[in-house]
């Protein structure tokens, strides 16, 4: 965590944005929204403010989510409070329609791999 956390601010001063608040499920695998702490904070924090956060620094999809369903719902909630979604270590592009397609393929390469790790761990 400790990495990622320095890679995000790395990332936001590129970006001349600040870091104003941390929402962080440590040690804690993005194969489900169950359990995770810190994405319910942020989830309940975005919803109640809307506006309050207008730039959300992830270190990678996959630690956002690991399933297709759960980024979608993570997206859409984030959309209705305004909220963009940057991924530090996959870049989008301005196009929206050309973002939406690449963070679709993203999340998709989230669920295959979560799904392969789950085959070969057994």
């Amino acid at each position: 965590m400790p990495a990622q956390r320095a890679e995000i601010i790395r990332a936001a001063e590129r970006d001349g944005a600040r870091v104003s608040r941390w929402f962080e499920d440590d040690g804690i695998s993005g194969k489900s929204t169950e359990g995770r702490d810190g994405l319910s904070q942020l989830m309940d924090f975005c919803t109640e403010r809307p506006g309050e956060i207008d730039l959300l620094y992830v270190y990678d999809f996959r630690r956002m989510a690991r399933t297709r369903e759960d980024a979608y719902f993570i997206r859409k909630t984030m959309r209705a409070a305004k909220v963009r979604i940057v991924a530090i270590t996959q870049p989008g592009v301005e196009d929206e329609g050309a973002n939406a397609l690449m963070e679709s393929v993203y999340d998709g390469i989230a669920e295959m791999e979560r799904l392969y790790l789950k085959r070969v761990v057994r």
